[in-house]
């Protein structure tokens, strides 16, 4: 990923936008003027369910992840080295970011791939074992011919570069994937450590769970609470430390909201109506957009809801302790776990809340509809979220408040993605 300036994303996405739209039409008049504005077509990414493909340099905001086909180049990027990239015009540096990003290595043997060594004759070779037919042994083979590869005199066409070799040295005995676009995948296997985190530092997705099971809310809470106070001992004074476990406990409560759990059982009434607790993670969440914007309607959870806001109004109601600093930082804490509430909440109508009901840490958890209702939600500014934020930069500053809030967001990531199915609350 490259971090550019906006004004620099959107000329460069702007260069030949008005020749790709005048290439076909024959006498064009079009005048440039009328072109202002347009940009060759990106994916804006904005999560699974807000993403767009846009095509006007005005719907490029600051801090958006936009995402090209690598014909684009990235040369006006300021981006020229290609030293650990692959594929005909020598762009796609899947393979090199894949392994910096600390994943196992892994290779593609496609043609568009390896088209810039087409003439080495064992690369043409571990093409023809590729094509007809994933046969694991033809291909393994081909590989070590590959790799046991020297150039007889300079006439001969050269060897794949070394960086490249290595890699396919490193996953040649790992598993064989299929490529959607024909050719394989050469995946080194993980080594296998129990113990092992995952590195994945995402928050986007807060339905599915990485342990491939259900996993309850009491279990998500206990875990994020030991990841927070395992953290926070090496960091910060006690008072802090029970602040941030705190939060960290009570973070997902507002995932008990029953609208949110029929969410998490794919939309199965029978399955949540014979459910002995909820669940803060789903075992199988739909890929498709159109699957999850349905089964959210059928709910009547409101496309803007933010399960976060909702656990900070049970945790201010059942959890939070009397000192009133503490109480400041550790609703902050739950408000803030996906970066919401600094200081604002996003907006969000809901006209007819139900009842929740439901238990966390051996409290009950009853917030009936009608306080619900009659509550200012969190978007209003006489909810107390914004002026709670500046309360606590003023007291702990700009840094020291984005350090806690760090601390709560990285005890919840490590909980989603090391879930322990008989983890002792330690």
């Amino acid at each position: 990923m490259l971090q550019a300036p906006l004004w620099r994303v959107r000329a460069w996405l702007a260069q030949g936008a008005a020749e790709e739209e005048d290439a076909d039409v024959e006498g064009t008049g079009v005048e440039p003027e009328q072109h202002e504005g347009r940009i060759r077509p990106c994916l804006v990414w904005r999560g699974r369910d807000r993403s767009k493909l846009v095509r006007e340099a005005s719907e490029i905001a600051p801090g958006d992840v936009v995402v090209v086909p690598a014909s684009y180049g990235i040369e006006g990027l300021g981006q020229a080295v290609r030293a650990q990239a692959v594929g005909e015009e020598q762009l796609d540096l899947w393979e090199a970011a894949r392994h910096a990003a600390g994943q196992p290595p892994a290779v593609r043997l496609t043609r568009a791939t390896l088209q810039p060594w087409i003439d080495c004759p064992p690369v043409k070779d571990l093409l023809a074992a590729i094509d007809p037919a994933l046969d694991r042994a033809a291909i393994q083979e081909a590989v070590e011919a590959l790799l046991a590869y020297r150039r007889e005199d300079e006439d001969a066409a050269p060897a794949p570069p070394d960086w490249w070799l290595k890699l396919v040295r490193q996953a040649g005995a790992g598993r064989l994937l299929e490529h959607p676009s024909g050719g394989v995948i050469l995946v080194a296997r993980s080594p296998r450590r129990p113990a092992a985190e995952p590195d994945l530092f995402a928050d986007d997705d807060d339905l599915a769970s990485a342990a491939d099971r259900e996993v309850t809310l009491e279990e998500h809470s206990r875990l994020a609470r030991r990841a927070a106070e395992r953290i926070a001992e090496r960091c910060l004074p006690e008072k802090l430390r029970r602040a941030v476990a705190l939060a960290a406990f009570w973070h997902d409560a507002g995932k008990l909201d029953p609208r949110f759990q029929l969410i998490l059982r794919q939309g199965d009434e029978l399955a949540l109506a014979a459910a002995s607790e909820p669940i803060a993670k789903s075992a199988n969440v739909p890929t498709s957009p159109a699957r999850r914007r349905a089964i959210r309607e059928a709910s009547g959870l409101p496309e803007d809801f933010r399960h976060e806001m909702l656990s900070m109004e049970l945790a201010r109601r059942f959890a939070v302790p009397n000192d009133d600093c503490l109480a400041d930082l550790v609703l902050h804490l739950v408000a803030s776990h996906h970066g919401h509430g600094r200081p604002f909440a996003p907006v969000c109508h809901d006209p007819s809340p139900p009842d929740v009901r439901g238990a966390l840490g051996g409290i009950d958890c009853c917030l009936n509809a009608v306080d619900r209702f009659s509550s200012p939600p969190a978007h209003r500014l006489d909810s107390g979220v914004a002026e709670r934020f500046w309360r606590l930069t003023r007291r702990y500053g700009w840094w020291g408040l984005a350090y806690l809030e760090a601390l709560v967001r990285l005890a919840d990531w490590y909980a989603s993605n090391f879930a322990l199915a008989q983890e002792s609350d330690s």
